[in-house]
């Protein structure tokens, strides 16, 4: 990850609880635990695998993800 072209963060799919997808289902099975389960159309973020930075206005963040692609955010 980069905050305006500087490495600020970095790091793999088992930093998440092994991976991902077992956050994931840790958050359906409490979901349906409640009653409540995930419905189509939500967006699931299962967390960040290279910590927090704070951003400011005009700041702009890069998340590069290999062979799935790059995000990119500019804050207002």
């Amino acid at each position: 990850m980069t905050i305006n072209g500087a490495l600020r963060g970095a790091g793999t799919g088992d930093r998440a609880l092994g991976d991902p997808l077992n956050v994931l289902l840790w958050l359906v099975n409490q979901q349906s635990a409640e009653g409540r389960g995930l419905k189509s159309g939500e967006i699931v973020s299962t967390g960040t695998c290279t910590g927090l930075d704070p951003v400011l206005p005009g700041d702009r963040v890069q998340a590069d993800f290999g062979e799935l692609g790059t995000v990119e955010i500019c804050f207002e």
